[in-house]
C-alpha cells in the first residue's frame, strides 16, 4: 500500500538566481582548479553538472543517477528515472538544447581522457569523480555553495539557501518568463513546463507563476488573471 503524503512544513523558500548571477557561476564552474590530488575528486563533471540542472530542471539525485546510455546527443533527450531516480517512480524524457549540447560534448571530450576502464560503457556513471566512480549529491551541494560564494552570492541559512535544488526552481522561474515574454500564453506554458519537470499534476507548477511574477514584475500585467485565480487577494476576512 502506498505511504501517506507528508505535508512539507519545513518552510523553505527558494532561492531564484538572477540570469546575471547565473552567468557568474557558469564562470566560476569553468575556472575551478584542483585543491587536493585526491583520485574521488569530482572536479571534472562540476562544470557540466550546473550547467544539467540550470539547463533541464531534473533533481540532482536524477542527474548523478544518469548513465551513459541515458544521455542521447543524437536525438538530444535524457532519459531520466531508468534507474528509479525521479520522485514519481517515472521514467520521462527531457530535451537537451544546443548550448547544453555543447558543454556535454566539450566535458564527454576531456572526460574520455580519464584513464578509467570501460569509461564509454552504457551502464557506466555519466557524471564521475576522476576515479570513474559516479558523482554524489553530497559532491554536488558542497562544491554549488563553494562556487556561489566565490561570486559574491551568500549563504542565508538553511530554510532560505541557496540549495542546488534552487537551480531546478530557478529553471522553471527563468523558463516561464521565456515562455510568456515570447508570447506564448501561460495556460499553455505550464503544462510543458509541468512535463519537463516531472510533475504529476499541474497544481505542484502552479507556484512557479508567483515566483516569475516576483522576479520579473513586467510580466505582471499577462500573469494576473490566473494569479488571482491561484492566489485570490485577502478580503480582510483572515
Amino acid at each position: 500500500m502506498p505511504l501517506p503524503k507528508c505535508v512539507n512544513d519545513r518552510g523553505f523558500t527558494p532561492y531564484i538566481f538572477t540570469e546575471e548571477q547565473m552567468l557568474a557561476i557558469f564562470h566560476e564552474s569553468d575556472s575551478l582548479l584542483r585543491e587536493s590530488h585526491r583520485k574521488d575528486d569530482p572536479i571534472i563533471s562540476v562544470p557540466c553538472l550546473i550547467r544539467l540542472l540550470y539547463s533541464t530542471g531534473i533533481r540532482i539525485t536524477e542527474a548523478v543517477s544518469l548513465r551513459n546510455k541515458d544521455v542521447d546527443l543524437d536525438r538530444n533527450i535524457l532519459k531520466v528515472g531508468t534507474w528509479s531516480s525521479t520522485k514519481n517512480g517515472e521514467e520521462r524524457l527531457v530535451p537537451i538544447c544546443d548550448s547544453l549540447k555543447e558543454n556535454i560534448l566539450k566535458y564527454l571530450h576531456y572526460r574520455s581522457m580519464v584513464p578509467v576502464e570501460g569509461i564509454s560503457a552504457p551502464d557506466h556513471p555519466f557524471l564521475m569523480k576522476l576515479n570513474g566512480t559516479a558523482l554524489s549529491s553530497a559532491n554536488a551541494y558542497n562544491w554549488f555553495r563553494k562556487i556561489y560564494t566565490k561570486c559574491g552570492i551568500a549563504y542565508r541559512g538553511e530554510r532560505f539557501g541557496p540549495r542546488v535544488h534552487d537551480l531546478r526552481h530557478t529553471m522553471a522561474t527563468h523558463s516561464l518568463a521565456k515562455m510568456v515574454k515570447g508570447g506564448m500564453d501561460i495556460y499553455s506554458a505550464l503544462p510543458l513546463l509541468s512535463a519537463c519537470l516531472g510533475h504529476r499534476s499541474l497544481h505542484s507548477t502552479e507556484g512557479y507563476v508567483k515566483l516569475t511574477c516576483q522576479e520579473y514584475p513586467e510580466l505582471l500585467d499577462q500573469c494576473t488573471t490566473l494569479n488571482d485565480f491561484i492566489y485570490p487577494k485577502n478580503d480582510g476576512n483572515e
